[in-house]
């Protein structure tokens, strides 16, 4: 006789969520696409997943069905990279990084690690804040004390 679990409707809408998108993950490593038709689908089936995470219903860490949430790629590959470096490797990051022009989802998810690591290093960035929590880039930055300030070159 088969066990059942008694679990919220929020729960159960969860679990359907991410067998399906287990699914197409699956269908999706075992397609004959192209590069590019599998990079698409990879990002539109991350985007989802990202989203079903964000529904995801709390529950308490000692609760039968609790799992802890699955890193998101971006977390896994940058996570402790930056996170034994010190404010001045930071700010030589920053600065290398900002004058490079290439467009990539991996190196945007790279600089706004950059811009975490350096607002949460402590220091007042309040010179250097642009738009939605990120850093401007529009100058090179340097330490002034306890404050991170943007170099203007003329």
């Amino acid at each position: 006789m088969s066990e059942t679990k008694e679990v919220s409707i929020e729960q159960a809408e969860y679990e359907i969520l991410q067998s399906l998108l287990d699914t197409a993950d699956l269908s999706i490593k075992e397609t004959s696409a192209s590069t590019q038709e599998m990079d698409t689908l990879q990002r539109v089936l991350r985007t989802l997943k990202e989203e079903v995470d964000k529904k995801r219903p709390y529950l308490p860490t000692d609760h039968p069905h609790y799992k802890p949430r699955e890193l998101t790629m971006y977390e896994k590959k940058y996570e402790h990279t930056l996170s034994g470096y010190t404010i001045h490797e930071l700010i030589d990051e920053f600065n290398h990084q900002r004058g490079i022009r290439v467009p990539s989802n991996y190196r945007w998810g790279y600089l706004r690690e950059i811009d975490r690591a350096i607002m949460s290093s402590g220091f007042d960035c309040t010179a250097i804040e642009g738009s939605e929590k990120r850093l401007d880039r529009s100058h090179r930055i340097k330490l002034e004390g306890q404050c991170i300030v943007q170099i203007i070159e003329d």
